[in-house]
């Protein structure tokens, strides 16, 4: 399938409560695993009041180290990449419906703290059924 992504990651953004994140993401470069190139899917997770994924995308440039924004420090560096085709999720899924659908990874507190997290093949399936199931415009996107 010509859609199907090389690769998937969840980028982790914390609130801003005096900004659309989302339109961030939109507008520069963003967190990206070193790996990560043009077409590799993207699931945006924001925290703060209801946490989740909320936007979904495509990796529109290869990742490249570096501090994306002159006004960020060095303790920023990491890999950034830009990103295209986001949409955002009419139902994200939340914080609750993650923790359910992987038990195993102890409520994602084992995450806390990543900015980028390579979701590995045998959990993509899992994670993108209940997306596709309640946002069916995504479900082509993550086909095996």
């Amino acid at each position: 399938m010509a859609n199907r992504p090389a690769s998937l990651y969840i980028v982790f953004t914390g609130p801003d409560p005096r900004k659309d994140r989302l339109q961030d993401v939109k507008r520069y470069p963003w967190s990206a695993p070193k790996d990560a190139k043009p077409g590799d899917m993207a699931l945006f997770y924001f925290g703060g009041s209801g946490p989740g994924i909320r936007a979904v995308g495509r990796t529109a440039a290869k990742a490249e180290f570096g501090i994306p924004d002159a006004k960020w420090t060095d303790s920023t560096k990491g890999y950034f990449a830009r990103h295209t085709s986001i949409q955002t999720l009419r139902q994200p899924l939340s914080l609750k419906c993650i923790r359910e659908v992987f038990p195993d990874l102890g409520g994602w507190k084992a995450l806390r703290g990543v900015r980028v997290h390579i979701v590995p093949e045998i959990r993509r399936i899992p994670l993108a059924a209940p997306i596709g199931e309640a946002n069916p415009d995504t479900r082509g996107l993550f086909a095996p």
